[in-house]
């Protein structure tokens, strides 16, 4: 772009990077956002969660954390889609914990929780059986007014699966049912 006298801007940035997390090469995408960013190309929170979208793929989760560092140090919002996108990052690394640290930070950042963002985290305790904290994810979804849709009940049931617990894995199936639970899209 630069010896066609084009000045590359965050749009373009993304757009790389965006393609590269198709194509399951994060570490390019890493680069790109770090070479960029070393060029003065200004940044935002659209670009960072491109790159921590290509993190979350390969799961490489201390990658997606070290980007939110980055965000925090360059005064960049860190908002929803972004912590989302890490939570997958950590549930695909198995890293239930940091999945819920994350939503703590989002709390006390006053980052809005949504569908996605609550999925991602009880996908994360799902990946490791968690079903207790799968369940208290999905009943705070709920009390929050947030659509329960069908990958948290699936993955909260999936959860209970791998504990063993399969009477309460039934009892989510007839609530998805009776509640009439939306397929995600």
């Amino acid at each position: 772009l630069r010896k066609q006298h084009v000045e590359p801007s965050a749009h373009h940035v993304c757009a790389a990077v965006v393609a590269c997390g198709k194509c399951d090469a994060w570490e390019e995408a890493l680069r790109i956002l770090g070479a960029m960013a070393n060029q003065s190309v200004e940044m935002n929170s659209i670009t960072y969660g491109a790159a921590v979208n290509a993190c979350a793929r390969r799961a490489q989760w201390r990658q997606s954390f070290a980007l939110l560092a980055e965000m925090t140090e360059r005064r960049i919002e860190r908002n929803t889609i972004v912590f989302s996108a890490a939570i997958s990052s950590c549930g695909k690394g198995q890293q239930w914990t940091r999945a819920l640290q994350l939503l703590g930070e989002m709390s006390d950042n006053c980052v809005e929780m949504n569908k996605v963002t609550y999925s991602a985290a009880i996908s994360a305790c799902e990946k490791v059986g968690n079903h207790n904290k799968a369940l208290q994810l999905l009943q705070k979804m709920a009390d929050s007014d947030i659509e329960v849709g069908t990958i948290a009940y699936s993955s909260a049931i999936s959860a209970c699966e791998k504990a063993g617990q399969w009477t309460m894995a039934l009892q989510l199936l007839s609530t998805m049912a009776r509640t009439r639970a939306q397929v995600d899209a």
